[in-house]
């Protein structure tokens, strides 16, 4: 058998398109105008920061989240001196055992959707079990105090929703005034817009990328405040900090890198954080 060799090339003399219609269409194509393209430094710059940001937060969540299972496995192994709840449990109290502590008549705790009963250690302090909580205290009492774990929160009158499950200890505060309380300070508590968190997140970015900081800071701000658990919120307050020194307030910028610097869970990020703290140089402690 012969073999056969197929060579589709046309002749050097020959037209390589043979077909009118197909002529008719190349000629066309050939007479289209190209669109013109506009490419400027500033477009370059802002596409790239957005996506350094985009890969920040991506990034950052993978971390949190990875660090959350962790604690979730190592807690229910039972491991020694690893734990959420600091209230010894000699001295545990629940709402309405006989022998419980009086909780203040100011305040009002409801346990929502089938939460844990919570355990009041004083006349001002609580500590919340596993679920979801609805807390009213009354205006120009003393401040409640709820407690999760190594956390704190004092509500200092009206009314606010906790959600805590496992380390996540989060609140939504609907009216009056509440701050977290840490060894570094208070960090107050905006009152919630029932704006979820990945909201925020794309809003910021939209403020960013139009040149508005001010509301930028605002939403940041927002973010932090009303989920200080959420993954999200460690590159919020990387991007609190650039947004503070371009705003002229290196205080505030020196004392959240500060902070950022001191949290084990921002180790992911900390030499960026040391990077900008040596840019600011040195200044006043945080409040």
């Amino acid at each position: 058998m012969n073999d056969v060799h197929t060579n589709f090339r046309p002749a050097d003399d020959e037209p390589a398109v043979l077909s009118p219609a197909l002529l008719e269409f190349v000629e066309a194509a050939r007479n289209m105008p190209v669109p013109p393209t506009k490419v400027t430094i500033a477009s370059i710059r802002e596409g790239v920061e957005q996506q350094t940001r985009r890969r920040r937060y991506k990034l950052v969540a993978v971390l949190g989240a990875a660090a959350a299972l962790v604690m979730v496995v190592l807690n229910s192994g039972g491991t020694p001196g690893v734990s959420t709840d600091t209230a010894p449990i000699a001295e545990r109290h629940e709402v309405g055992s006989t022998d419980s502590p009086t909780l203040g008549a100011d305040i009002r705790i409801t346990p929502l959707a089938g939460a844990e009963p919570v355990q009041v250690q004083d006349s001002r302090t609580v500590a919340l079990g596993e679920g979801h909580y609805r807390v009213e205290v009354d205006k120009g009492q003393p401040p409640v105090t709820l407690r999760r774990g190594k956390r704190s929160l004092e509500l200092v009158h009206g009314v606010i929703e906790a959600r805590v499950s496992g380390q996540r200890f989060e609140a939504e505060l609907q009216t009056g005034v509440a701050h977290w309380v840490t060894d570094a300070g208070q960090t107050p508590l905006s009152v919630h817009t029932n704006d979820p968190p990945d909201l925020l997140v794309r809003r910021a970015e939209q403020h960013m990328a139009a040149g508005a900081p001010k509301q930028a800071i605002a939403t940041l701000e927002q973010l932090v405040a009303s989920y200080p658990e959420h993954p999200s919120v460690t590159t919020a307050k990387l991007d609190l900090g650039r947004l503070y020194r371009q705003t002229d307030q290196p205080a505030k910028a020196r004392c959240i890198y500060t902070k950022l610097r001191n949290n084990p869970a921002a180790k992911a990020v900390r030499p960026e954080v040391d990077r900008a703290l040596a840019r600011l140089g040195t200044g006043p402690s945080c409040p």
